[in-house]
């Protein structure tokens, strides 16, 4: 800054000018949230209550800009531009520099892995399927709501959620939610005996069919099997079983030597409306050492 002197000499002042180191001269920061300045000197510690400080004229004062965690810099104005974040300003006149922070974007991605149905999200962005990923501020609670298509049950949440109600994410980095729906439908289970336990040629085995309900699943299921070997017959009692329910299988092994010995994978079926599911048993048939038939047993 320029101050002036002067002399006298036969009745005549003269001025001169002269610079006057040390001068304070007030510099101000204007801070968004998101990020602190500070400075060197030291002095600025913006936001908070060193904005504005005094240093002496000619000093050069730089400027740091410190984003806060999930905040990105994006750049000064005034006495400064850019967006590095480091500025130097000569401290010729009181300054002002201005710093912006931003939130950083981060993605939320939504992945349908089954069945039919729609994810929306509030704020608007995801809008699945169309629309499953999309940027937002990071620190934002996303709520996610899933939908079911006609004649389909939502059947729950994976990754950054978990249940069957709204979805709640918090974008603290990028996160992915999956989505599930699924026709209403049901299992077949089969229990007892265990399917280590061999069946003898000239001997029955029972085992309890069980039937449960799945996502609403309603109404009668029928039951059948399907690739047992030769000389093996079954019955199921009762045939057909209002869910939750069960029913007992029964299998002979015919007395023969035309009846398959060694172990076999066969299957219990469940039809109910247009779904079929079913479950695996393995069966061991062996012989016996009777009846004028020679095996081992």
């Amino acid at each position: 800054e320029t101050y002036y002197a002067g002399t006298v000499s036969n009745n005549v002042y003269s001025a001169y000018p002269i610079t006057q180191d040390g001068v304070p001269e007030s510099l101000t920061v204007q801070s968004t949230n998101g990020g602190m300045v500070t400075s060197s000197p030291s002095g600025i510690y913006c936001p908070g209550q060193y904005c504005t400080v005094s240093f002496s004229d000619g000093t050069s004062v730089r400027l740091t800009a410190t984003p806060s965690t999930g905040y990105q810099f994006t750049g000064w104005s005034g006495a400064c531009s850019g967006t590095s974040t480091t500025c130097i300003v000569p401290m010729t006149s009181p300054e002002t520099v201005s710093a912006t922070f931003a939130p950083i974007p981060e993605t939320l991605t939504v992945d349908i892995t089954a069945g039919n149905g729609t994810v929306m999200s509030s704020p608007a962005g995801i809008a699945c399927p169309g629309a499953c990923a999309t940027s937002f501020s990071y620190g934002s609670t996303v709520y996610l709501t899933a939908t079911p298509a006609a004649g389909y049950v939502f059947t729950g949440w994976g990754g950054a959620c978990v249940g069957t109600g709204v979805c709640t994410v918090t974008m603290g980095g990028p996160e992915t939610v999956y989505a599930s729906f699924s026709l209403p439908t049901f299992s077949v289970i089969a229990t007892n005996p265990s399917q280590s336990t061999p069946l003898s040629l000239g001997h029955t085995m029972a085992y309890s069919i069980i039937v449960n309900p799945l996502y609403g699943f309603t109404g009668n299921v029928a039951l059948s099997v399907e690739g047992l070997p030769a000389g093996v017959t079954a019955s199921i009692s009762p045939v057909f079983v209002s869910t939750p329910g069960r029913a007992t299988l029964t299998l002979t092994a015919a007395y023969s030597n035309t009846t398959y010995i060694g172990t076999i994978l066969f299957n219990v079926v469940g039809t109910g409306g247009s779904i079929s599911n079913a479950t695996n048993i393995y069966l061991t048939t062996r012989p016996l050492q009777y009846k004028g038939y020679c095996g081992v047993q």
